[in-house]
């Protein structure tokens, strides 16, 4: 509970920054946009170009199909990424009602408002629980290989969509604190999170003996 006060606490401290200075950038803004434009991602681009493929209805499908396959995989985590994933009605609410507009854009292809960014927080919201899934159910070798990748996605996700003009820094930042606030808050019901963050033993247990009951 501390860790989602916290984050959206920040959300919040990034809304009232935005409403301040009437929807345009702020100072970290624009000291972030320097760095983060001069980026080359080199034979990382075509992922670039993925990502910013993968929005609106695109991300949707993305989002349920991501739910779907973690459950069918581990029927007891299914509640935890449902819950989860309701991260993304909350985006839609927000951005609504905050209604930034996106900063100047050479294609000007970028509908809708920007803070939060909604990339930021899907990959931040399936960053982190399919990284829980991952810690639990794979081999410690192949637990640390998934969460190099799983954090290089995010990385990468998250910055792009500042490198795309897509979002200011601040949209993007806030929509990881929105995302990360979400998930704990979801993570502090213990029977949600039980699965990937209880007692190793007694859900190996519990697993053993779901998959050697029968009739």
């Amino acid at each position: 509970m501390v860790a989602a006060g916290l984050s959206f606490g920040l959300f919040g401290a990034g809304w009232i920054g935005v409403r301040g200075a009437h929807g345009g950038p702020l100072p970290l803004d624009e000291a972030l946009d320097v760095v983060i434009l001069r980026i080359r991602w080199g034979p990382l681009r075509p992922l670039v170009d993925l990502i910013a493929w993968v929005n609106g209805p695109r991300q949707t499908i993305a989002g349920v199909a991501i739910v779907v396959i973690v459950g069918a995989l581990w029927l007891r985590v299914a509640p935890l990424m449902i819950a989860g994933a309701l991260s993304g009605p909350l985006y839609s609410v927000t951005v609504s009602i905050i209604a930034r507009p996106r900063p100047p854009s050479v294609s000007g292809s970028f509908a809708g408002f920007g803070f939060p960014s909604g990339h930021a927080v899907f990959f931040t919201t399936y960053a982190l629980l399919v990284g829980l899934v991952i810690r639990r159910r794979l081999p410690p070798a192949a637990a640390r290989a998934g969460m190099v990748l799983l954090g290089l996605l995010w990385l990468v996700g998250v910055v792009s969509r500042v490198w795309e003009r897509a979002h200011w820094p601040s949209d993007v930042l806030a929509g990881i604190a929105l995302a990360f606030g979400w998930v704990a808050l979801v993570l502090s019901v213990r029977w949600l999170s039980s699965p990937v963050l209880g007692d190793r033993d007694q859900v190996a247990g519990d697993t053993d003996q779901g998959n050697h009951s029968g009739p």
